[in-house]
């Protein structure tokens, strides 16, 4: 992953949560910390994460500085017949 128009010393996490009724749920995993602007890796998702991944209820959310809430959310999900 990749962060493109931020600046390192601004991104506090990003994060991969389960949305509950397209409100914000829990936090699965931190897929960055703070001042990070890339990660590779693999994270195996099993159990309600893939089964919210399937529904297309699983989602990444930006924190930054000074922010109290994600300043941008994408909802992930599989395409049909993957």
């Amino acid at each position: 992953m990749r962060l493109t128009g931020v600046a390192p010393g601004a991104v506090e996490a990003v994060v991969l949560r389960r949305m509950r009724d397209a409100l914000p749920g829990p936090v699965i995993h931190r897929l960055v910390g703070p001042g990070q602007l890339r990660q590779q890796g693999e994270l195996t998702l099993t159990g309600s994460n893939r089964e919210a991944l399937d529904r297309g209820t699983l989602a990444m959310d930006l924190f930054i500085a000074g922010a109290g809430r994600p300043v941008a959310t994408v909802r992930l999900g599989l395409r049909p017949g993957a």
